[in-house]
């Protein structure tokens, strides 16, 4: 079996036919990828998704109580906004399932993520920074109880202190495209969930190729 590296929940790399979870846990997809794309920095193979398909994970007792978490991955981009959100991962089965889930705004790629709260007025963050079309970027959102952060490229670009308690659902995690929204147009590549919020430091050792030579904690 994998090794199993220490909160870490379920890992995706896409470099099988099947999508399996590569985190030791056994948490395989309920159906393969939809398809194949480059792997990031030249190495294995990515998911492709058109915007119409998606690779859906199932609920497991793992993800139970999980008031604490950050979902990674890299994200190359291949369309502009089209006037609609569009879903990169939720995780729900029902409308008022959203914990979590990261999409696109209509009008830009900026991220949006968001969960469900006993008080919505403040259930969500977006952040500063649009994902670039066609180029490798690094996308993390850390949620540590009532505080969500996006991290871009490794490095902090937005934070916010959500209102209410977060509510967990037992629905499957959709990659791709939900049950509602339109997806994302994009190639997606080493798709990690953590069973903590890790920091800026631990999310640019994951970016690192993404950095410059020294970190900018350094600079």
């Amino acid at each position: 079996p994998d090794a199993k590296y220490a909160g870490l929940v379920a890992s995706y790399d896409f470099d099988d036919a099947h999508g399996f979870d590569k985190s030791g846990h056994a948490i395989h997809p309920l159906a393969p990828p939809p398809d194949v794309g480059p792997g990031h920095d030249g190495r294995g193979q990515s998911a492709h998704f058109s915007g119409i398909d998606s690779f859906k994970i199932p609920h497991v007792s793992t993800f139970d109580n999980m008031q604490q978490m950050t979902i990674s991955f890299w994200i190359y981009l291949l369309a502009e906004p089209t006037d609609s959100f569009r879903v990169i991962t939720r995780k729900g089965d029902t409308t008022e399932d959203l914990t979590p889930t990261i999409m696109l705004l209509s009008d830009s790629n900026k991220i949006h993520a968001l969960v469900s709260s006993t008080d919505p007025s403040k259930h969500g963050v977006d952040s500063h920074t649009a994902i670039p079309v066609r180029r490798w970027t690094h996308v993390a959102v850390a949620l540590k109880y009532n505080v969500m952060t996006i991290f871009i490229n490794g490095v902090k670009d937005n934070d916010a202190t959500l209102t209410g308690d977060v509510l967990l659902n037992t629905g499957s995690w959709h990659i791709g495209k939900d049950n509602f929204l339109p997806g994302t147009a994009m190639y997606l590549d080493n798709l990690k969930i953590y069973s903590h919020a890790l920091d800026e430091a631990a999310l640019q050792v994951e970016a690192s190729s993404a950095l410059p030579g020294v970190g900018p904690n350094f600079l």
